[in-house]
């Protein structure tokens, strides 16, 4: 038999269902390659694992656990058992840009309770939190061509940090990422590393201001 990899940081993917955490998992683990018929998978109920080991040979053990409301459970019995390094959680929103705030607020306001759960979560300390923006960008523009400036972009990371409160999310480091057409994996990990070492930094100074 041949020895096995070892799993380097175990990441917790979360978010509401059909928000696109599967597709997200699948399309990451086979490279992009990700097949248009294969993306019309239905939402977990449970949970899925893979392994993915990036082109710098770091492997991440990437837990998809459903956000249908009936295994909403299933997100403290993994964060007392699984030994995360952090949480990325999808957000796909919906709306338009130009839709009423009361309907912003009502759609994006139950991420906002997940995060802020999650993250205020007895066992999870010293972790980080990476939110991932899974748009469809014919919402974003008034006649659906999916041509989006990097300005529109810009506004919509801008007003999704407001309504989930990000500034108001204390955790060891966050980030946020948007999944457009110019989105790479290679870029996903790497900001997912530079966290992970955020979070190292962080300790490493409180044990030596401990000596």
């Amino acid at each position: 038999m041949g020895q096995k990899e070892s799993i380097h940081h175990h990441i917790l993917l979360y978010g509401q269902s059909g928000h696109g955490k599967t597709n997200f998992l699948y399309d990451n683990f086979l490279n992009g390659k990700w097949e248009e018929e294969q993306k019309k998978v239905e939402s977990s109920l449970g949970y899925n694992f893979e392994l993915i080991t990036t082109l710098q040979d770091q492997n991440y053990g990437v837990w998809d656990i459903s956000g249908h409301p009936e295994f909403i459970d299933m997100q403290d019995l993994f964060l007392k058992t699984i030994p995360f390094t952090g949480i990325m959680y999808i957000i796909r929103p919906k709306y338009h840009l130009g839709s009423l705030v009361e309907d912003k607020l009502k759609e994006i306001g139950q991420a906002r309770q997940q995060i802020f759960y999650l993250t205020n979560h007895k066992n999870f300390t010293n972790k980080f939190i990476l939110i991932v923006l899974n748009i469809e960008e014919e919402q974003l523009t008034a006649s659906g061509d999916g041509d989006v400036s990097a300005e529109t972009l810009e506004l919509l990371i801008d007003e999704i940090k407001e309504l989930i409160k990000y500034d108001q999310i204390q955790v060891q480091q966050k980030g946020i990422i948007i999944m457009d057409r110019g989105f790479s994996y290679t870029k996903l990990w790497e900001k997912v590393g530079s966290l992970i070492q955020g979070v190292k930094a962080i300790e490493k100074k409180k044990d030596q201001q401990k000596d």
